[in-house]
C-alpha cells in the first residue's frame, strides 16, 4: 500500500490552467482528488516521497505558478502602472517577460518548503513566500518595458523612413556597398561604377531637413538614391552591426549579402567623394 508523503492544494479559481497541468501527474500514479471550498474546486494532489513523484508534482506547480500567477500578476502590474499600452502590447510585455523567466528560482523555494512541511497550499505560498521574487520581477518588468518602448520608437523611425523611400524615385536600379579603410563605406552602382559625389551631397541636404541624423551618411544616401537593389560586402568588417539591421529593415525584401565575388577582392583605398564615413 501506498505511503502519504505530501499534499499539494491547489485553488482552481485561481489557477485556471490546473485541471490541464495535473492531466499529466495521473501517469505518474499520483492520487488527485477534488474537494469543494468557500473558494471553489480545490485539488488535493498525494503524492510519496520517491525523487520522480516529487519532481512530477514540484515540476506541475512550477508550471502552474508561470502560467497563472505570474502572468496574473504582471497583467495587473500593466494594467495599473502601464496603462498606456494596448491589449496586444500588453500582451507581447508578458510574454516576453515570462520567456525569460528562470524556473530554477521558482523551484527551490518549493524543495526547501517540502524539506520540513508535508502540505503545500499553492495560493498561500506564492502570497506570502514568493514576495521577494515578486519585487525581482517588478524590476524585470521595468527593465522589458524600457526595452519595449526603445523597440517600439525605433520600429516607427524605420516605418518613417520606409515611407520616405517609398516617395523617392529610384536613382539607381542596385546599389553595392563594400567597407574600405574601416572609417568609410564605398558606394558602386551595378555597373561597379562609384556612386556620384553630388548624389551624397543631395543626400545630406535632404535629410537634414528631416531633423534624422545627419551624421549617418551611409543611410541618408541610400534613402535619398532609394536604390531597386542593394548588395551588401564584407559584412563582418561592418563597424555596427545596427546599420545593416537598419538597412535591412528599411528596405525590406530588396538587401541581400555577398558571400564573396570580384568586388569584394578589389576592395582599396578610394576618394574621399566616391566614399562615406563611417560613424
Amino acid at each position: 500500500m501506498r505511503t502519504l508523503c505530501f499534499t499539494l492544494c491547489i485553488e482552481k479559481n485561481r489557477f485556471p490552467s490546473a485541471e490541464q497541468v495535473l492531466e499529466r501527474l495521473y501517469q505518474n500514479h499520483c492520487s488527485i482528488s477534488r474537494r469543494l471550498t468557500g473558494r471553489g474546486t480545490v485539488f488535493v494532489i498525494e503524492f510519496g516521497q520517491c525523487a520522480e513523484d516529487k519532481d512530477a508534482v514540484l515540476n506541475c506547480a512550477v508550471e502552474l505558478i508561470c502560467q497563472d500567477a505570474i502572468r496574473d500578476y504582471i497583467n495587473r502590474a500593466l494594467d495599473t502602472r502601464f496603462c498606456y499600452f494596448n491589449r496586444d502590447e500588453k500582451a507581447a510585455i508578458c510574454g516576453r517577460l515570462c520567456n525569460g523567466l528562470e524556473l530554477d528560482k521558482l523551484r527551490k523555494p518549493l524543495e526547501q518548503y517540502l524539506e520540513t512541511e508535508r502540505s503545500v497550499q499553492l495560493g498561500g505560498f506564492v502570497t506570502f513566500r514568493m514576495k521577494p521574487y515578486f519585487a525581482v520581477l517588478d524590476s524585470d518588468l521595468e527593465f522589458v518595458v524600457d526595452e519595449f518602448i526603445v523597440k517600439k520608437e525605433y520600429l516607427e523611425f524605420i516605418k518613417l523612413l520606409k515611407f520616405f523611400v517609398d516617395m523617392q524615385d529610384s536613382q539607381y536600379d542596385e546599389v553595392h556597398i563594400l567597407p574600405t579603410d574601416g572609417y568609410h563605406y564605398l558606394l558602386l552602382d551595378d555597373h561597379g561604377r562609384a556612386v556620384k559625389a553630388d548624389d551624397l551631397e543631395d543626400a545630406a541636404c535632404e535629410v537634414s531637413a528631416l531633423g534624422i541624423n545627419e551624421n549617418d551618411m551611409l543611410l541618408s544616401t541610400l534613402i535619398s538614391i532609394a536604390p531597386k537593389r542593394i548588395v551588401i560586402h564584407h559584412q563582418a568588417q561592418f563597424l555596427s552591426q545596427e546599420i545593416i539591421e537598419t538597412i535591412t529593415g528599411v528596405f525590406t525584401g530588396k538587401v541581400s549579402f555577398c558571400a564573396g565575388c570580384t568586388l569584394c577582392g578589389e576592395k582599396a583605398q578610394v576618394p574621399p567623394q566616391t566614399a562615406v564615413k563611417k560613424e
